[in-house]
C-alpha cells in the first residue's frame, strides 16, 4: 500500500454507485452489495499510487471493514469484486496520436507488427444461457499494425458482461 504501480498520469476507481458514464448505462452499478453493505466510491490507485483495495466483509490486514464491493455467483460465497471499474488518465491522446505512437514502438522494438484493439457496443446474435434476449456485448476486433502503418484484420472477439445482470 502507498507503493507506486502505475505511471502517475493513471488512477483507477471503482464506483458502483454510478448508473452512467455519459450517455452510457453501466452494468456494475447497484445500491447494497450481496452482503447488504451500501456501494461505496473506491479509489484504488490515485496518480499510479496503490491507495485501496475492494472489500467484502471478509477483513484484510489492515482493511478491517467492507467497503461494499462483496459480491456473489449464485451459490457461491462472497468475495470482493469489482462494479464499475474507471481508468482516469490526465495525459491523453487523439486516435491518430496513439496510432503513431504503436508504429513508433513497433520500429523502435524491431518487431513485425503491434496489435490494435477496437470495440464498439453492438447486440450479439448469441444470448445468455438464462435469458430469451440477444446479450448486450462488445465486439472486439484486433489489427496487426505492420512499420509502414498498413493494417490488416487479424481477430475478433465476442466480450459480454451478461453475467452481472443476474442480482
Amino acid at each position: 500500500m502507498g507503493e507506486t504501480i502505475l505511471p502517475e498520469f493513471l488512477s483507477i476507481v471503482d464506483d458502483t454507485t454510478m448508473k452512467k458514464l455519459g450517455n452510457q448505462d453501466l452494468l456494475g452499478y447497484y445500491q447494497f452489495d450481496d452482503e447488504g453493505v451500501a456501494a461505496q466510491r473506491v479509489v484504488l490507485v490515485d496518480h499510479g499510487v496503490l491507495k485501496n483495495f475492494e472489500m467484502s466483509r471478509s477483513p484484510l490486514e489492515g482493511f478491517p471493514h467492507s467497503n461494499g464491493h462483496g459480491r456473489r455467483q449464485i451459490g457461491a460465497t462472497p468475495v470482493s469484486r469489482q462494479g464499475n471499474l474507471i481508468v482516469e488518465s490526465s495525459k491523453t491522446v487523439t486516435n491518430a496520436q496513439l496510432r503513431a505512437k504503436l508504429i513508433e514502438l513497433v520500429k523502435q522494438q524491431g518487431k513485425p507488427y503491434g496489435l490494435l484493439m477496437m470495440t464498439s457496443p453492438e447486440v450479439s446474435p448469441l444470448r445468455a444461457a438464462d435469458s430469451r434476449k440477444p446479450s448486450r456485448c462488445n465486439r472486439w476486433l484486433v489489427y496487426k499494425v505492420f512499420a509502414d502503418g498498413a493494417r490488416t484484420n487479424w481477430s475478433a472477439a465476442w466480450t459480454s458482461s451478461a453475467h452481472r445482470s443476474r442480482r
